[in-house]
């Protein structure tokens, strides 16, 4: 699986190259904006592939803002993906400040 967040679509473009990469491998990924992805099913993921960027003052895009809440809701399990191994990129912005906070999760 692989979740973008993007505000003007630079991580977007990212993550289908990514795919393009995986496909040549014999992989066959989904590609899914982080506001479709229900936690529940990304929990499931064996890997999962984050690519976000940030906009404006490091904040996080539009298409992933529902999803950044739900995972930061105390009801969500601390261990709700410790089975899933997680790969992220991040581009188009300056400040990665906001995604080191994430890595923390």
């Amino acid at each position: 699986l692989i979740l973008y967040g993007s505000q003007t679509g630079c991580a977007h473009d990212v993550a289908e190259d990514i795919r393009q990469h995986m496909r040549r491998r014999a992989l066959a990924p989904r590609v899914l904006a982080m506001n479709d992805a229900p936690i529940q099913a990304v929990a499931q993921e064996s890997w999962v592939v984050v690519v976000c960027s940030t906009t404006g003052e490091g904040d996080e895009p539009d298409n992933m803002k529902k999803f950044w809440k739900a995972m930061l809701r105390k009801s969500i399990p601390a261990d709700a993906m410790s089975g899933v191994y997680f790969a992220v990129r991040h581009v188009c912005a300056s400040d990665p400040g906001l995604w080191a906070r994430g890595l923390e999760l």
